[in-house]
């Protein structure tokens, strides 16, 4: 369960991601990068916060067990909290993306040159 929460919450920062950026090599790389860097930093700088990071949550097999709350010396690591960071960040990343896509399809229309042309001509 906890592995299909993080490769879909994987999935929607990068769709999110190419929302912005539309090469995709570009998508890939930023996301590789802001993904391995959030893991290392929770881990390492983040102890008292890490519980509500979900890059914390990538380590499946230290978290089940209990030894990552052990290590980073936070009680609040485990699969409970670990599901309801990942799948809240992953809804709310999905709706900051449909906001995004809504607007720029919004703006699309109006700018599109065709489309005032075609009301013109309804007009006419």
């Amino acid at each position: 369960m906890l592995l299909i929460l993080c490769l879909i919450f994987i999935l929607t920062i990068t769709i999110f991601l190419s929302t912005f950026i539309k090469n995709s090599l570009s998508v890939f790389a930023v996301s590789i990068l802001i993904n391995i860097s959030g893991y290392y930093l929770t881990t390492k700088f983040g102890e008292n916060y890490a519980h509500l990071s979900p890059f914390t949550y990538f380590n499946l097999s230290k978290v089940v067990n209990g030894e990552l709350s052990v290590v980073v010396d936070n009680v609040n690591i485990n699969f409970l909290n670990g599901s309801i960071v990942l799948m809240g960040l992953t809804l709310l990343f999905m709706f900051f993306g449909y906001l995004v896509l809504r607007n720029n399809n919004g703006k699309s229309k109006s700018l599109n040159p065709e489309s005032h042309v075609a009301k013109y001509e309804e007009k006419a």
